[in-house]
């Protein structure tokens, strides 16, 4: 998979995680939102969450970190949802699937 292809896959993972708070939630959520990785020394990211999302995930078509644990946390006073991310502790890898068997 390279850069692109995988950029196109995370843009659908952050789709699917607001629609699974959709769910959780039994409502519609705001579309637009933030990312912040996990932990209080990240920064909120609030613009080109998928281009700051692959610079840290993806290395190279090779080299992947394989579990990225994401989810909704917050509606922030703007509207926005606030996602926060983790990457685990894997070592990079080829895209393919992951303990849950999807892609990821």
């Amino acid at each position: 998979m390279n850069r692109k292809e995988f950029s196109t896959f995370v843009s659908q993972i952050l789709e699917d995680v607001v629609q699974f708070a959709e769910e959780k939630a039994g409502q519609k959520l705001p579309g637009i939102f933030a990312f912040q990785w996990l932990g209080p020394s990240h920064p909120r990211i609030t613009g080109k969450i998928i281009d700051e999302i692959v610079k840290r995930v993806f290395i190279d078509e090779e080299h992947i970190y394989p579990c990225v644990d994401s989810g909704v946390v917050d509606l922030l006073d703007n509207g926005s949802l606030l996602i926060v991310g983790n990457a685990a502790g894997y070592a990079p890898r080829p895209f393919g699937r992951n303990w849950t068997g999807r892609q990821g």
